[in-house]
């Protein structure tokens, strides 16, 4: 009887853990999807994870994405050409008071890879950027433009939803 109230008592105290540890990391890690547009690679679709940094420093995120890109080719040229990016920012949320509206401004790294029949090339770069996310909500729209120097070397818009 004893090994049962025991072991009763040992996964009770794990599923509390468990249950705190698992709204700590929702308060922590978010997800989003987006639709970006670049000047030399056209549209683009993606996703990002943002983790907060407030343990760091009060205001900080992380901003991890993945966006695929689908370049248009010159008409008359059948050429398969494929391109995609990852990247990794560190950004910094202006607070204003008594609004809805969260400005953030940062920079990080760029991984751009690209391929055009059966040929490829990546490339490792820097971002700055700014942008801003609306509402309080569960569900939060945004929008964001990023100048790349080096990986994609091109302007980008991106706007979509925080979750």
């Amino acid at each position: 009887m004893r090994f049962w109230l025991r072991l009763s008592s040992v996964l009770a105290a794990v599923c509390i853990v468990a249950s705190v540890d698992a709204r700590a990391a929702e308060k922590t890690l978010s997800g989003g999807l987006q639709v970006s547009y670049a000047e030399d690679t056209d549209l683009g679709i993606g996703v990002r994870g943002i983790y907060n940094l407030e343990n760091v420093m009060s205001g900080m995120e992380a901003i991890g994405s993945f966006d695929y890109f689908f370049p248009s080719t010159e008409e008359g040229f059948d050429v398969d050409v494929s391109y995609w990016e990852l990247n990794l920012n560190v950004v910094y949320n202006i607070n204003l008071e008594n609004s809805s509206i969260k400005p953030y401004t940062g920079a990080g790294l760029n991984y751009a890879h690209a391929s055009v029949e059966g040929s490829s090339e990546s490339d490792v770069g820097l971002n700055i950027l700014g942008g801003a996310v609306f509402g309080t909500g569960s569900i939060k729209p945004f929008i964001e433009a990023k100048i790349e120097a080096g990986g994609g070397e091109q302007f980008i818009v991106s706007g979509g939803v925080r979750f």
